[in-house]
Formats: C-alpha cells, sequence, structure tokens
C-alpha cells in the first residue's frame, strides 16, 4: 500500500480526494490542472493503482472517495514528515525487546 502511494501523482490524487469525494472529471483538474481527455490514461492507471491497493473506492454515484487505509496512509506520510519520534501507531514495534 506504501508502494502505491510513492509515486507524487498517486500522492496527490490522496490528497485531493483526502478533501471529499470527487468525480473523474475533478481528479483531473484537481491532479493534473487539465481536462480529462488530455490525461485520461495517464489518470487511469494511478487511480487503478489506487483501488488495487484499496487505498480510494468508487462509490455508486462514480465518484471516487478515500477509504479508511486511505486516511492512515496519509496520516502515516504526514508523520514521517513530521519528523515526530516515536510514531504512536508503532511504538511497540519500535521499542527493543526486553
Amino acid at each position: 500500500m506504501l508502494k502505491a502511494a510513492a509515486s507524487p501523482i498517486r500522492y496527490h490524487v490522496l490528497l485531493a480526494l483526502s478533501q471529499g469525494p470527487a468525480t473523474w472529471t475533478q481528479l483531473a483538474h484537481l491532479v493534473f490542472n487539465s481536462e480529462p481527455f488530455d490525461v485520461g490514461g495517464k489518470l487511469g492507471y494511478h487511480v487503478r493503482e489506487l483501488l488495487k491497493a484499496g487505498l480510494i473506492a468508487q462509490r455508486p454515484d462514480g465518484r471516487y472517495e478515500l477509504t479508511a487505509l486511505g486516511h492512515a496512509v496519509l496520516d502515516f506520510i504526514a508523520w514521517l514528515n513530521s519528523q515526530e519520534t516515536p510514531c504512536p501507531a508503532l511504538r511497540p514495534a519500535l521499542l527493543p525487546r526486553r
């Protein structure tokens, strides 16, 4: 799942969806600042990768949204960028065994 979020384009898709559900056209505008027909193939590839990883989902109305796992990955990336140590969620895994 972190590999899926590692791409700058996919990361921008996640950030865009963290603001709320979006249509295909809205994603094209938010991520690429372009019309969907200009970036359809590229956006399609990255959206499929995020769907496969379970970081986003497509709603019945066709809009895309961030899943709980997607929110967790964004929180983890934010923690990595914050330089705080240790990560509360990883604390038991990071402590030395006694």
